[in-house]
């Protein structure tokens, strides 16, 4: 299971300030963490990425998974990590 390409849309030039941020504070111990242009987490089960966009004012998102359950427990742990950053945070997931 994946998702397609998420966005969430911020004030012009905060996507990269609230990426920072995100960076800073990523925390997924029982995932291998990338963190060359965004944040990808690989974990058993599936991955999660977050980056910023370089063409809009916005947060890139996309997910996928092996099961449904395994994919919802991927978006809940980026879901954590952009409210810890940014509460009050629409999503789309």
């Amino acid at each position: 299971m994946n998702t397609p390409e998420l966005r969430i849309d911020l004030a012009e030039g905060e996507q990269h300030s609230v990426m920072d941020d995100l960076m800073n504070q990523v925390d997924f111990p029982d995932a291998n963490v990338i963190t060359i242009d965004g944040i990808r987490a690989d974990f058993k089960e599936g991955w999660g990425l977050v980056r910023a966009s370089n063409t809009t004012p916005s947060l890139i998102l996309r997910f996928e998974a092996g099961n449904g359950e395994a994919l919802q427990r991927i978006q809940q742990k980026f879901r954590d990590l952009l409210l810890s950053v940014k509460p009050g945070l629409s999503l789309p997931f």
